[in-house]
């Protein structure tokens, strides 16, 4: 399922929300910054209600407009499992950091082992989560 891009803000589901934020200079901003920015995006959820914890995996396409070699993004309390970013020269390896209290807000830092290539790029996530269990997102009972 795909879902195209609107706002400058976009939620995949309840506790999993995708923002991009380009630049070292942005650090502190939790906005959607202007440099890379998502243009769709499918995501994909394995659910077992009687299990503690979920995993799945999300698809970004993304425009990048100037030349850099991070972003921000946010997946509050998520489990980065693995991790795929590709642009217009093709793969790229990237690592991922928590940024100040990702545990409350949410925020991973993605750098790339190179400046990525203006034009089309994709992003490549899976991930795990607990289910929360106070009905905040989702949630079991």
């Amino acid at each position: 399922m795909r879902f195209p891009i609107r706002g400058r803000l976009f939620p995949v589901v309840p506790g999993l929300l995708v923002l991009l934020l380009s630049g070292a200079a942005r650090a502190e901003v939790t906005r959607l910054g202007s440099d890379v920015v998502p243009v769709a995006q499918s995501i994909h959820l394995k659910i077992d209600a009687d299990q503690a914890d979920y995993t799945g995996s999300v698809h970004v396409d993304l425009t990048v407009k100037s030349p850099v070699t991070s972003f921000r993004m946010s997946g509050r309390r998520l489990t980065l499992l693995t991790i795929a970013l590709a642009d217009g020269k093709g793969p790229v390896t990237v690592t991922a950091e928590r940024s100040g209290r990702a545990e409350v807000e949410g925020i991973f830092t993605l750098t790339a082992s190179r400046p990525l290539v203006p034009g089309p790029a994709t992003l490549d996530i899976e991930f795990a989560n607990s289910f929360d269990t106070h009905s905040i997102g989702l949630y079991r009972t």
